[in-house]
């Protein structure tokens, strides 16, 4: 993690995708995702928009914060932290690293919730999803 900025930041978000995997965030990421799908479909079609709306709400500032929570805790029990303070990732970086890889893991929560609540109309679905994608990203940068 000695080159320039842009090796640093990618170095720091594979190394944290790494801790999230062994803290098996993205399998919770999945269960959320089959979850609220799951929601979204057993509500009647007309509905559904309106629930998605909320759902993604709810899901993209309980998965930020919570998850975000918990590894900073684990990361202190597990001396992580002091590691960081000598490695030779800046601050900023290990908050971006952080924030992007649960923002990536919030905006692939959103697809299938977004999809089934378009049910039975699969080009609105698809339509939707850039509005959708980008209003997970920034409520989830705002809330990470």
């Amino acid at each position: 993690m000695t080159g320039g900025p842009v090796a640093r930041a990618a170095a720091g978000a594979a190394l944290e995708w790494r801790v999230e995997l062994r803290h098996r965030v993205p399998a919770a990421a999945a269960v959320l995702a089959v979850l609220w799908t799951a929601v979204l479909l057993a509500v009647p079609a007309e509905w559904a928009p309106t629930v998605a709306a909320y759902l993604l709400i709810v899901d993209t500032a309980g998965f930020g914060v919570l998850f975000a929570v918990v590894l900073v805790l684990f990361e202190q029990t597990e001396g992580g932290r002091a590691i960081l303070a000598v490695a030779p990732l800046r601050p900023v970086e290990y908050v971006g690293a952080k924030s992007g890889v649960l923002t990536c893991l919030a905006a692939a929560i959103a697809v299938p919730m977004t999809l089934a609540a378009a049910r039975g109309h699969p080009a609105a679905g698809v339509a939707a999803l850039p509005p959708v994608l980008l209003g997970v990203v920034l409520l989830s940068l705002l809330l990470v």
